[in-house]
């Protein structure tokens, strides 16, 4: 050879070397490997390019592994299936072959590989010999897996999606239709509710107006609901009767709280006791209006049968007390008679000791008397000023004749308790039905002991009266309901029941609290805590004094139908240095001033009389005499339509009767 040409030879191996560079970069970099296989007389020999080695992760040893190598590095789902058709493209008259599959690369995992080959044949189409590359196509495949998660995923999120839509349909239609149920069902019991209800809006000013109301309202008003809708509380109510529930709504709309009250109301000229709630509605409309919905329950009738009840168990007290005031009477007549049999028979050696004995054995029965009426009494509660500590040995004659001569009863009062503002009537009740249940929990005796004193709790300072008793208890389920006003654990004919109800009643109406402990075997603890009142009792009536004159003067006419009542009566008016004329009848008494009106200066009558009442007989006096005064003497506790006069009652004291008399007597002067 030439020089020339071994210089151009030398120059073409160098650029061939350099391309087969470039051409073997150009694989690694693609992940291709090229290989070829010897497929003459059936067998499999191969011969494996560096970069076939790297894409298998095999070591330079590998480049000519056996053809069953190559097949245990296949994926095991997919060894039978590439190493099957393999064997069958070899097997046929095909010239090229193309594949897919897994292989395991130790130290790396799964990658997927793409083999593409050419397979040259003799003429008769034996084969020959196979050459292709693999193609690391993992990242491809990943790809692709992800693209197909992906549009899985977002086929999922359509179908969910789709799934979500129908499902909110269906929520929006059921939603719609049980709002439109809801609706339905409020506007069935807004509109046939027994208790009067109302929307009232209420504006950024202030005003409060109606929106709706039901037809139980709508009847108690007495006023068309197209006559309410639309107008303030203010022209519904009246001006006055309106401030209450103004300043509750109020109130409600400051604190977001609900608001309650109770009170008498007058619609459609029907007094009613009703109990008021009133709610705020939340939120507020485009206007900034607020809207509350009340609610007024007519409790009449309730308070009427609560009246009966309570009546009903003053009765019972009463019944309980018979047995006695029965002992403490035929004691009182044993006095009475005694003394009296003393003097008539002459026997007396100390008559005005005697007749001092029967004056107190009388006032003893008047007192017991009174407290009988006293109980039996039916009207509305009349609070007074009551001092424990004063009325303590009243209280301990009271309780100790409600008990059995076999119970202990003591009672102690603090010195330093200090005065409360009761019905005193209503305080002997409570008392009474707490001794009586004491006495009939030891019905073999034991003890009941009063406490009083000041106390301070939770709910303020109260006066705190502690009734306890060491009888047999109550357990926890009858506790629980004793101040039910119908539970009762007595049988049938026993009473009207523990009686406690009317304790509970008559402690909160009082603006105080009950507290009731029992352990069955132990006994029976009930406080009783009544507010602390901070003013003191009454002091006398106006135009009373304690200087009296030894007698009075003047003419009195007395009216009284009981002729044994009227003789003492006379006696005891004349003893003050009056002159007295009667009359029998509340007739006669008119017949007898209309005759000769100016010899009378005062009408002193009875209340219940046949005929005219001694109430109607005032009357009539003061519309035609007017400057005759008129009191009353009555022996219940109560004379209906009485309080225009002064009223005393039988048997009415010496010294009360003289300060009447005397008080109406100088009124009269005045005025004269």
């Amino acid at each position: 050879m030439k020089p020339a040409d071994l210089g151009k030879s030398r120059i073409g191996e160098t650029a061939l070397s350099e391309r087969e560079a470039e051409l073997a970069r150009v694989q690694r970099i693609g992940r291709v490997g090229g290989f070829e296989i010897d497929l003459r007389g059936g067998r499999f020999e191969n011969r494996r390019s560096p970069e076939y080695l790297m894409v298998h992760g095999l070591p330079p040893e590998a480049a000519r592994e056996p053809h069953d190598a190559w097949v245990q590095r296949l994926h095991a789902e997919d060894r039978e299936r590439v190493d099957t058709n393999f064997r069958n493209c070899v097997a046929s008259d095909a010239l090229t072959y193309e594949a897919e599959y897994r292989i395991i690369v130790p130290g790396h995992g799964v990658r997927w590989i793409a083999a593409l080959a050419e397979i040259d044949r003799d003429a008769s189409g034996a084969p020959l010999r196979m050459v292709g590359v693999h193609i690391d196509i993992t990242r491809t495949k990943e790809a692709e897996n992800a693209l197909r998660a992906s549009e899985l995923a977002l086929k999922a999120s359509e179908q969910r999606m789709r799934e979500l839509n129908e499902g909110l349909e269906k929520l929006a239609e059921e939603r719609a239709r049980q709002l439109a149920s809801s609706r339905a069902q409020l506007q069935a019991f807004f509109d046939n509710s027994p208790d009067w209800l109302t929307l009232q809006r209420c504006t950024p000013a202030g005003e409060f107006i109606y929106v709706d109301i039901n037809p139980a309202c709508e009847a108690a008003y007495g006023v068309p609901h197209d006559q309410v809708v639309g107008r303030t509380v203010e022209e519904i109510l009246g001006e006055e009767p309106a401030q209450l529930p103004i300043s509750h709504f109020r109130e409600c709309l400051r604190t977001g709280l609900p608001q309650r009250y109770v009170t008498h109301r007058t619609m459609a000229g029907i007094t009613r006791f009703i109990d008021v709630i009133s709610a705020l509605v939340p939120g507020a409309d485009d206007h900034g209006d607020r809207f509350l919905i009340t609610t007024a329950r007519d409790l009449t009738e309730r308070e009427e049968l609560e009246s009966r009840l309570r009546q009903a168990q003053k009765m019972d007290a009463i019944g309980q007390l018979t047995g006695g005031v029965a002992h403490d009477f035929n004691n009182l007549l044993t006095v009475i008679i005694g003394n009296a049999s003393l003097l008539v028979q002459g026997l007396a050696k100390d008559p005005p000791r005697l007749i001092r004995n029967i004056l107190l054995a009388g006032e003893r029965g008047a007192a017991l008397t009174r407290r009988l009426l006293s109980l039996s009494r039916h009207r509305p509660a009349a609070r007074e000023i009551v001092d424990l500590k004063a009325e303590g040995p009243r209280l301990t004659e009271l309780l100790r004749t409600s008990l059995r001569d076999n119970i202990d009863f003591q009672i102690t009062i603090d010195p330093q308790s200090s005065l409360i503002e009761v019905d005193p009537g209503e305080l002997e009740i409570a008392l009474l039905n707490v001794a009586v249940n004491a006495r009939d929990a030891m019905p073999n005796g034991g003890e009941f002991i009063m406490d009083v004193r000041d106390q301070k709790t939770q709910e303020g300072d109260f006066v705190a009266i502690a009734l306890a008793d060491n009888g047999m208890g109550m357990p926890p389920e009858v506790v629980s309901r004793a101040s039910e006003p119908f539970f009762t654990t007595k049988e049938l004919g026993s009473g009207t029941g523990l009686g406690l109800s009317q304790v509970y009643g008559f402690a909160r109406n009082s603006g105080g609290i009950v507290r009731l402990e029992s352990v069955v075997g132990s006994g029976t603890r009930l406080t009783i805590f009544l507010p602390r009142a901070d003013k003191l009792s009454a002091a006398r009536p106006a135009g009373v004094d304690d200087t009296r004159p030894l007698t009075l003067k003047g003419r009195i006419l007395l009216v009284e139908d009981d002729p044994e009542v009227m003789n003492v009566t006379r006696m005891t008016i004349n003893a003050m240095g009056l002159e007295v004329e009667t009359a029998g009848r509340a007739n006669e008494a008119l017949d007898q001033l209309l005759a000769s009106p100016a010899r009378f200066d005062l009408v002193l009558a009875d209340v219940v009389m046949p005929g005219m009442s001694g109430v109607d007989l005032g009357r009539e006096i003061h519309e035609i005499l007017p400057h005759i005064p008129v009191i009353l003497m009555s022996g219940y506790n109560d004379a209906t339509g009485a309080g225009e006069y002064r009223i005393l009652r039988k048997p009415v004291p010496y010294d009360v009767l003289y300060d009447a008399i005397r008080a109406s007597l100088r009124n009269r002067t005045k005025q004269s």
